[in-house]
């Protein structure tokens, strides 16, 4: 990989809620070794793409006949993509205009990392104030501890190299849900080396429409079999893997706001 990479951005959408301020974000960067794909994975939403985007040369434009969900959008769009990095960014999601930059700073330095992740913002809304700072362990080593545990790593803040993506040919399409998290588990298993940047450089918005929010327990299910596919990988087992998946199958009955609760106490 020359010190100058090809980035290229997969993104799939479906509501469009706010998918013009999240392509300007990117259309922004001050680096500019990129171009888009875009995934419409709402055939209803056509016409109001290709208005808003089909002359953007840096965008390539996707529509699925039918709606085949994430999974399925992401591979698809990696399958059209031409990057030596492949950055990841959902429909929702805001980039500072350095974040690119940021990137390819942690690529160039050595030792190469193969995934990059960085903090985020939670908002609820744009106009939320300052928001929330979320943050994930920094070094490969503290990452692998947490990972078996939890999803540490923030997809939307996640960049990765080509050939991450081209080991596994793309994401597990079985997994409708927590396809990142199975993912980062497999690239673990490979000896793939993670990063996390200190620093925020994407804004999540969160709300009672997410993914995430609506559909919490399928999350953790899905989760909890990539975590079962990891430990059946594994050579050497330990004690508190098989507490992180039990956990994990306790959160299934706890509601969110007890949920909430304990995760001050960070016990889930």
């Amino acid at each position: 990989m020359n010190n100058y990479p090809f980035f290229s951005v997969i993104i799939s959408t479906y509501s469009m809620k706010h998918l013009d301020k999240s392509i300007k974000s990117l259309l922004t960067q001050t680096y500019k070794n990129f171009e888009i794909i875009l995934v419409n994975d709402n055939p209803s939403n056509k016409d109001k793409i290709d208005e808003l985007f089909l002359n953007e040369k840096k965008i390539k434009i996707i529509h699925n006949k039918t709606n085949i969900g994430l999974t399925k959008s992401l591979n698809k769009a990696f399958q059209f993509s031409q990057g030596d990095i492949i950055v990841r960014q959902d429909d929702d999601d805001i980039s500072f205009d350095y974040r690119f930059e940021y990137l390819v700073k942690e690529f160039n330095k050595k030792p190469r990392a193969d995934i990059i992740g960085s903090y985020t913002i939670l908002k609820k809304n744009l106009t939320d104030g300052t928001g929330l700072v979320i943050k994930s362990p920094l070094t490969h080593n503290d990452i692998l501890k947490q990972l078996l545990k939890t999803n540490c790593l923030q997809h939307p803040s996640i960049a990765m190299k080509r050939e991450v993506l081209l080991a596994f040919n793309g994401y597990n399409e079985t997994y409708r849900y927590a396809q990142d998290y199975d993912l980062f588990l497999r690239a673990a298993l490979m000896n793939y080396k993670f990063k996390v940047i200190p620093k925020p450089l994407v804004i999540r918005l969160y709300g009672k429409n997410n993914i995430t929010t609506l559909k919490r327990k399928s999350q953790l299910l899905y989760a909890i079999s990539a975590q079962c596919h990891y430990l059946a990988k594994q050579e050497k087992h330990q004690l508190n893997h098989y507490i992180a998946v039990f956990l994990n199958v306790a959160r299934l009955f706890i509601p969110n706001i007890f949920r909430q609760f304990y995760a001050c106490f960070k016990l889930f």
